[in-house]
């Protein structure tokens, strides 16, 4: 299988000190700041099958296995940013002469293990990391299972969701909500799924009193029992028997009520 490496070259405004632990050896890709995987002098990866890739949409680098044919990927979308095929990224100066959709499984660990050598960094200044495919404020953001955050609804995106990898630095569309909303509470149920409840509507300006359940293995969002008061800028909280217990909040009024909700029979 003929290889093709992919050569980057990012600049973060980040401003960090390295130490160096046990060797002279580069940071890793992803680290920040990701210009010390430029070329492949600097490797990313003890894998010398392992490169760094410069993502389109952040701008952040991806150590991954780059011997894979070019005619086995797809190139990126029209915007040369995003990717309709699933579980890949868009990547830029590849050899195949056009971005390319680049699977994130050929990033993974056990492909593309770390340098030996421990480099500890301490920063001086937030880093850049990937822009959100929509811009939204007043949102929910939740720690999924998996490790990946959530992020729900807010003004401005109301039915939109958005999945962040922190290992990739970059953001991927997920299923829309069937009802859009800001100000709603959300939590991570035992069994995975996130309730979203509540919330206000920009359609009726109102507090909305529906609720509903997202999937990470499908992705999809369903409706569930609804709240008996509309209510937003409440608290959810996940009880010890799973339950989940909301209170307060606005509706019409300031509300002193509580509810909870049931996982098992959805009320």
């Amino acid at each position: 299988m003929q290889r093709y490496f992919i050569l980057i070259s990012i600049i973060l405004s980040c401003v960090s000190t390295i130490t160096d632990i046990s060797s002279s050896s580069t940071p890793t890709c992803g680290y920040c700041p990701s210009s010390y995987c430029p070329v492949k002098s600097q490797p990313c990866s003890s894998n010398s099958d392992c490169e760094c890739l410069l993502m389109a949409m952040t701008g952040g680098g991806m150590c991954a296995d780059t011997v894979i044919s070019c005619q086995s990927l797809s190139p990126c979308g029209n915007d040369n940013q995003t990717c309709s095929s699933p579980d890949t990224v868009c990547v830029n100066n590849s050899r195949c002469g056009v971005p390319i959709c680049f699977p994130i499984s050929r990033a993974s660990s056990d492909r593309c293990p770390s340098l030996s050598s421990r480099v500890s960094i301490t920063t001086s200044a937030w880093c850049y990391t990937g822009v959100m495919n929509n811009p939204r404020s007043m949102h929910t953001s939740l720690v999924l299972t998996s490790g990946k955050v959530l992020v729900v609804g807010g003004f401005g995106s109301q039915n939109t969701s958005e999945l962040y990898d922190s290992s990739l630095g970059s953001w991927m569309t997920t299923g829309r909500l069937n009802i859009g909303r800001y100000y709603q509470t959300a939590v991570v149920l035992r069994n995975g799924k996130v309730l979203v409840a509540g919330g206000y509507t920009f359609d009726s300006s109102s507090a909305i009193n529906s609720t509903e359940l997202y999937d990470p293995s499908t992705g999809l969002w369903t409706v569930t029992g609804s709240l008996s008061y509309a209510r937003y800028g409440y608290t959810g909280t996940l009880l010890s028997d799973g339950k989940v217990l909301v209170t307060g909040g606005y509706g019409n009024s300031y509300l002193s009520t509580a509810e909870t909700y049931n996982p098992s029979t959805g009320v």
